[in-house]
C-alpha cells in the first residue's frame, strides 16, 4: 500500500501537492519505515 492509496487519492501527484516536507524529512521517513519492515520479518 502507498501513501497515495492510504491518502484516498487516485493520481500521485495529488499526494505530492500536499507533501511540503523537505526531502531530507522524507528520506528520514524512508529509512525509519525501512527499520519497521526490517524488524517484522
Amino acid at each position: 500500500m502507498t501513501v497515495c492509496e492510504l491518502a484516498g487519492h487516485a493520481n500521485p501527484a495529488t499526494t505530492q501537492k500536499y507533501d511540503l516536507r523537505s526531502e531530507t524529512a522524507k528520506r528520514e521517513a524512508v529509512k525509519f519505515l525501512n527499520v519497521l519492515y526490517e524488524n517484522s520479518l
